[in-house]
């Protein structure tokens, strides 16, 4: 059970290690789709995982992250 004992689990670089990102770069190089909202679903809907840290730049960015 997440929480237990005081003990969480907290993400770090969900969004910018960018494993999947270069993945999808070198198997569509034309690809220039934004799949960030699709990685943070992903990484939330884990029961395990408590809180992921995503580094913002713009207020663009904070928006899009708010709606996921």
């Amino acid at each position: 059970m997440t929480g237990r004992c005081g003990i969480y689990v907290v993400t770090m670089r969900s969004l910018t290690a960018s494993v999947f990102q270069r993945w999808m770069k070198a198997a569509r190089p034309d690809d220039d789709f934004d799949y960030s909202p699709a990685l943070l679903q992903f990484v939330l809907s884990n029961k395990l995982i408590d809180v992921a840290l995503v580094g913002m730049r713009t207020p663009k960015e904070v928006d899009k992250n708010i709606a996921v």
